[in-house]
């Protein structure tokens, strides 16, 4: 009869004995949980403070990238961008002519005489057109029947310079 009694007590004890240590690997997977989100915390924080850094720093290269973008030189003088512009239009003008000739009427619009350039402005009406170039200097304006001599001496200059 006393053997019988110590089993169940041994039992108990092994029972005991795997409760507790079930509890305490309970406890230690709370305390790695809590070091991890201890650990994402200080990351959060960490990501919070570069950004507070970071944001007036992008702030201030972003503006000093604008003013320096406004205060950039234009590629072309005023005079080049004159006898380019001129160019544009006698060549604008040139396929016009043409288109006027093969079909015996102006065209609707620059994608007819397939030369576009966003650059130069149609205008037609009646039996008349002109094209508008507007640069950063200047706005030249070619009105149909006006002499284009001036224009292609333009166009020239400006082949020879390239050419160079």
């Amino acid at each position: 009869m006393g053997h019988a009694q110590k089993q169940p007590r041994e039992g108990v004890g092994k029972i005991l004995a795997e409760a507790h240590k079930h509890q305490v690997e309970k406890l230690q997977r709370r305390q790695e949980a809590h070091k991890s989100d201890a650990g994402q915390d200080r990351r959060r924080q960490l990501t919070a403070r570069s950004l507070i850094f970071l944001l007036p720093l992008l702030l201030l290269l972003t503006v000093a990238n604008i003013l320096s973008a406004n205060r950039a030189e234009a590629p072309f003088t005023p005079d080049e961008e004159w006898i380019a512009a001129r160019s544009l239009i006698y060549l604008t003008a040139s396929a016009v002519e043409e288109y006027r000739a093969r079909e015996g009427e102006w065209p609707r619009d620059l994608a007819q005489v397939q030369y576009q350039d966003n650059q130069v402005f149609y205008s037609q009406l009646d039996d008349t057109y002109s094209l508008t170039i507007r640069t950063t200097t200047h706005v030249v304006t070619y009105h149909q029947g006006e002499d284009l001599a001036p224009y292609r001496e333009d166009w020239v200059q400006l082949s020879r310079k390239v050419s160079q």
